[in-house]
């Protein structure tokens, strides 16, 4: 997925544009209805489980607590930084503290594949490719669980208070969604251990898990779906011995399919969303904040990676400066941010003021 035909663009950028072309026709346009919530539903658990699942949890080890840091500290302080340069450039649209942090929050969700990718072609270090895409799994939960604690107090379902960080943001969400994670696992550990050489069985059982632990943390339990389905990706990848020899090449093939296709649909739909929202509201200025957000995101990426890297180089595995470089300009956006713009998208403006062209292109950026 690293570039289309040889042309150096990477793929999604290019399935955007093409997804804009569509939205040009009113007739096409006026087709697209799908709703954030349902492609949270539908294409979270796929994009967040196959990575996890693919991920070579030996690797993973070396670099846990440096990813681990940059998802949750880190994350912190990009999304801090990002509130600051926002909430002055938004004043106009009457944005405040809350909604800045909301819009860092959004913006704090990386997706990597296109650089992960590329460094795989290139014949980079795993560990390398592991931390950066081990921060990007973890930071997409953790992401969500601020996003989904501001977005509950602007929209008036909560109030801001110490209580609701702590336990609705770490205890429930940060914490729950693990250890609720790790129990489904283990019964599909057990589900897999009672089938041999069954292809359709096994394929089953990880495409029923990872839906049913998605929509049972985020709709019954109210825990992070996304961190239960990371630690779910996780275990199962460490416990390969549970699928048979003959099924689990075909397996991870299923699953890279699926994320392949979910990613395809994911930015074909929000090109036609967006065009047919710069038909219709787009401003020059949101042009030029779209550029000023830009820079300002890689920047303050950049910035933090390089600040920690004393920190990050006696965690783990010792990072040399030059993954330290490539990691701090790897904070690319993909389809867990789309999401959560569409969401603050669909909410009533009266609740969240917001310029709607300007929400979904600075996240794509």
């Amino acid at each position: 997925m690293t570039n289309l035909f040889k042309i150096g663009l990477p793929y999604t950028v290019v399935v955007f544009v093409l997804g804009m072309a569509a939205g040009t026709s009113g007739n096409t346009a006026d087709m697209i209805e799908i709703g954030p919530h349902l492609m949270l539903n539908i294409f979270m658990p796929i994009l967040i489980f196959e990575g996890a699942f693919a991920m070579d949890v030996f690797v993973l080890r070396k670099v846990f607590w440096q990813a681990l840091f940059m998802a949750g500290p880190g994350l912190v302080v990009i999304t801090g930084m990002t509130a600051g340069v926002a909430q002055p450039l938004m004043k106009n649209a009457d944005w405040g503290w809350k909604e800045s942090v909301l819009f860092g929050s959004i913006l704090s969700a990386t997706d990597p594949v296109a650089v992960v990718a590329l460094l795989k072609e290139l014949g980079a270090s795993p560990f390398l490719s592991l931390f950066i895409e081990g921060e990007s799994l973890l930071n997409d939960g953790t992401a969500m669980v601020g996003f989904t604690v501001f977005y509950s107090v602007i929209t008036g379902t909560k109030e801001l208070s110490a209580y609701n960080v702590i336990v609705e943001g770490f205890l429930r969400f940060a914490v729950g969604g693990p250890l609720f994670g790790y129990l489904t696992a283990r019964l599909c550990l057990f589900w897999l251990s009672k089938t041999f050489n069954d292809s359709l069985s096994e394929i089953a059982a990880t495409f029923t898990t990872a839906f049913l632990t998605f929509f049972l943390a985020e709709q019954a339990l109210r825990v992070s779906g996304v961190l239960a389905l990371v630690v779910l990706g996780v275990v199962l990848s460490n416990n390969r011995t549970s699928i048979s020899p003959e099924v689990e090449t075909f397996l991870h093939s299923f699953w890279e399919v699926l994320a392949y296709m979910a990613n395809t649909l994911i930015f074909f739909l929000v090109g036609m969303i967006v065009m047919r929202l710069m038909m219709q509201k787009a401003r020059v200025w949101d042009f030029v904040y779209n550029f000023l957000i830009y820079v300002s995101i890689n920047s303050i990426r950049a910035v933090t990676v390089i600040a920690f890297s004393p920190l990050l180089k006696r965690m783990g595995y010792p990072l040399p400066w030059q993954f330290i470089i490539v990691a701090s300009w790897s904070g690319l956006r993909g389809a867990v941010g789309l999401a959560l713009a569409l969401m603050v998208y669909e909410t009533d403006e009266k609740k969240i003021p917001q310029n709607n062209v300007s929400y979904l292109v600075r996240t794509i950026l």
